[in-house]
């Protein structure tokens, strides 16, 4: 039953729409459910600690973990047990104690650039099916991608998105999907803070107009009309056509600044904005768009060029990384996307953009929506610059161009068996590019790191992700024991078995909310609120070592399970980030490493996993499982 259960729910935290939908209630509206969802529980401070040095111990020498759990049982009994207690009085007054907290100290605290480094990007599942590269489509494909968004931006106000849950039935938290659209960043020099104007039809009037990058210029652009009807993809192309014939010189490039650092952006914007009062105004135009959408002269081919596109690409003045949202359209009818990490996770812009994806395959028509055109042109945002915005432009370019030659990417197909193979095995297919991911860096580095892996709390109000820290004793075991000349088949499978349900009883824990990195945080937030220097617990060289305070050599993430293509960048300088899709008859595999780090190869990475693939699955048919 425990794994059965762990199953459904992951599966669910993947779920395509059309599962979605197939659980509707009749008359349910998107948000109906949220108020009533359960609160984020705390877990208690014994077993989360119990937990930390079980994680711990798997990198530590004998004497380290002997000092560490004197710090760690030192930490439970003295200031650890009162900041437990805050923490709990914090929970009694807030559904959901980590929010505030997940989204200072995660995203808007860093100070690093969210371009490259810090945002998601991808592209969609189109280029393999229906919109494969073909120069000449740029204009039409985006018009009618916009207009999807758009579509699904009205059934969102309209609380029609169908309501999630998990196989047994529970609610899952709908609160990220409010700040998908509308949604922006706005630096500062300490802190950044988000701001989102989406309202439902029942909350009140939301702006409706989307905003357009184009060879450095800026539009804003109408998607409903004065009555408040959505225009049609003919009409979204028409203005588009407008812009493209509008954009031949370069423009402005003001969107080249929010690829800069934090710090200096949040400068540079502030000087801009007290410029001119317009300055201003079209600051606000662009926050509260629905969305950015980005007319793009590269013209990526494979998936790898994708991904490098979007996450790296030569236009980074044609992007707006505050924004929440933002999709990327490629002169060859390539679609892909750019987005921030903060406001969601990145299964909402999967869930979305396969329901577009939908949308569009299934049309009859060259057009979608209404036929009719008018005459009103997108109106450019032209801001008053001086040289030290010139000079903020030129800074953040020289940023961006140096975090984009850095990336290491590998976008490739696992085609040799997908998900239905491993069902009949038996092993969840979560479960087991897992452990390939573990054992293909034992392989290939002989020995074993900290591995991130997300997991949805979604069933609690506004729930987010907790870590599922991967690299257990028993997964340690088994990388051993697959490269042990001596162990026997049987063993291998008994050591796989081990590992496979330690697993599934991490992941169990994680959503439903006894986790530990979470609860750690916590723990911190509150000794920082109080104003009292960190205690030991966090300043242990093993806290780190064991990938306390996000470093986490691997970082993994489950797509999902359908094709969807997306990542973002390691963790740590060190380290790789692996992103997959377990599709029914292959996985599709993107790694992220950094190019100055010598010890890091997303190609020969990928081989890795691929040749740990292979292993295990001659070790599962030789044992007939």
């Amino acid at each position: 039953y425990l794994c059965l259960h762990f199953y459904l729910l992951q599966m669910l935290s993947s779920v395509s729409p059309g599962l979605g939908e197939a659980v509707l209630r009749p008359r349910e509206r998107t948000f109906e459910f949220e108020e009533g969802l359960p609160s984020l529980p705390v877990p208690s401070l014994e077993e989360t600690m119990q937990k930390y040095l079980e994680a711990a111990k798997v990198f530590a020498s004998d004497d380290e973990y002997l000092h560490t759990e004197k710090i760690v049982r030192e930490f439970q009994n003295g200031i650890g047990s009162d900041l437990q207690q805050k923490l709990e009085e914090k929970a009694q007054n807030s559904k959901n104690w980590l929010e505030t907290w997940w989204e200072e100290l995660a995203y808007l605290s860093g100070r690093e650039p969210l371009a490259v480094i810090g945002s998601m990007a991808g592209f969609s599942s189109l280029i393999d099916s229906y919109w494969p590269s073909m120069e000449g489509t740029q204009i039409q494909r985006a018009a009618k991608n916009i207009y999807g968004f758009a579509k699904y931006f009205s059934m969102l106000r309209r609380e029609e998105v169908p309501v999630m849950r998990s196989g047994s039935g529970t609610v899952f938290s709908m609160y990220q999907y409010r700040r998908f659209f509308c949604t922006s960043r706005i630096p500062g020099e300490q802190k950044d803070r988000l701001v989102s104007y989406f309202k439902t039809e029942l909350e009140g009037p939301c702006p409706s107009h989307g905003v357009v990058l184009c060879n450095g210029h800026i539009y804003k652009m109408n998607l409903f009309d004065e009555t408040g009807q959505q225009l049609g993809s003919n009409e979204i192309e028409r203005q588009l056509r407008s812009i493209k014939h509008r954009s031949k010189r370069l423009g402005q490039r003001i969107g080249m600044m929010t690829a800069d650092d934090r710090t200096s952006w949040a400068k540079a914007y502030t000087h801009l904005v007290s410029l001119d009062p317009q300055n201003g105004k079209h600051m606000e135009t662009i926050q509260s768009a629905i969305m950015c959408f980005s007319l793009d002269d590269e013209a990526p081919k494979t998936k790898e060029e994708a991904m490098t596109s979007c996450f790296a690409g030569k236009n980074g003045h044609d992007r707006w990384f505050d924004k929440a949202s933002s999709e990327i359209m490629f002169s060859n009818g390539i679609i892909g996307y750019v987005a921030d990490h903060c406001p969601y996770e990145g299964i909402i812009i999967s869930l979305i953009g396969n329901w577009i994806d939908d949308l569009i395959v299934r049309s009859k028509t060259d057009w979608l929506g209404s036929q009719e055109v008018h005459s009103v042109l997108p109106e450019e945002l032209v801001f008053r610059t001086d040289d030290q915005i010139h000079q903020a432009i030129h800074h953040a370019t020289e940023t961006y161009n140096k975090h984009a030659k850095n990336m290491d990417f590998c976008a490739s197909n696992f085609s040799v068996f997908g998900r239905n193979f491993l069902k009949k095995q038996k092993i969840h297919p979560d479960v087991y590019i897992q452990l390939a991911i573990q054992l293909a860096y034992y392989n290939m580095y002989g020995s074993n790191v900290p591995c991130y892996e997300t997991a949805t709390s979604r069933k609690f109000y506004h729930g987010r992700t907790e870590t599922i820290r991967t690299s257990s004793q028993e997964a340690v075991d088994w990388c051993k024991g697959m490269n042990h000349p001596e162990a026997a088949p049987e063993d291998r499978v008994a050591l796989l078995t081990a590992a496979a349900t330690k697993h599934m009883m991490t992941g169990f824990d994680c959503m439903e909310g006894r986790g530990i990195d979470r609860h750690l945080l916590g723990l911190y937030a509150i000794s920082k609120e109080m104003g009292s220097e960190p205690p030991a617990i966090f300043l242990d060289p093993l806290f780190c070592k064991s990938g306390g305070n996000g470093n986490f050599v691997l970082s993994t993430s489950l797509v999902g399970y359908q094709p969807a293509y997306g990542g973002v960048a390691p963790m740590v300088h060190n380290g790789y980030g692996i992103f997959y899709n377990l599709c029914k008859e292959h996985f599709f595999i993107f790694v992220t490493s950094f190019k100055d780090c010598e010890e890091t190869t997303s190609v020969a990475f990928f081989q890795e996993i691929f040749k740990a693939l292979l292993r295990m699955e001659e070790l599962l048919l030789d044992s007939k499982l």
